[in-house]
């Protein structure tokens, strides 16, 4: 109910592009769109409590569901500091010194790779591919894929972002309205199998 509806996704892959004025959205609005997350029944609630969801989602995640795939052995602390490369290309090497940062017993890259391919079967991390418009383009084997959770709300809660906190820190709130734009174009465009 955010959007006006006025520009389908569809209609411009294809190839029907007709300019149309958009709306005016207040950076204030964008914010708490980002924190509250697209969860259905989010829609509608006062903003205090929509954001409550997916931190009480990502709390239950790290604190009960990671326990119960035996063989994975999740450090929830360590899965945390992924939130930190939201919307970057961060390769593994950058993601073992991040977690080394806040845990000196730091964790191997054979664990990082256990905990992204879990976390991609259990949906938390849903990555973008590399993009190019030639199909045959060496940027699509070069490039990393961009690291993205499943929801940009899922980044901000473990980040212990408000809508105000992410307005004063506009490099972040770029990375999370990356994130939103990323999953919203990709579920639309799964609609229509594009």
């Amino acid at each position: 109910g955010e959007s006006t509806g006025d520009v389908s996704l569809q209609e411009l892959c294809d190839g029907n592009i007709e300019p149309v004025m958009s709306q005016a959205i207040s950076i204030k609005k964008l914010a708490e769109i980002i924190v509250r997350g697209g969860w259905p029944r989010t829609v509608g609630y006062a903003s205090e409590f929509s954001y409550l969801v997916p931190r009480e989602y990502i709390k239950a995640f790290l604190e009960e569901d990671i326990y119960k795939n035996e063989e994975l052995k999740f450090n929830p602390h360590k899965v945390e500091k992924l939130a930190r490369n939201e919307s970057s290309l961060a390769g593994i090497a950058t993601l073992e010194k991040d977690i080394k940062g806040f845990d000196e017993t730091g964790v191997s890259r054979e664990t990082i790779n256990s905990y992204i391919d879990g976390l991609k079967r259990m949906f938390i991390i849903e990555n973008q591919k590399p993009y190019a418009p030639k199909t045959r383009s060496a940027l699509r084997v070069k490039q990393q894929e961009k690291r993205h959770l499943a929801d940009p709300s899922l980044a901000c809660a473990l980040l212990d972002l408000t809508p105000e906190k992410l307005i004063n820190d506009l490099n972040t709130f770029g990375l999370m309205f990356e994130a939103l734009c990323e999953r919203d174009l990709r579920t639309y465009a799964e609609s229509f199998d594009a």
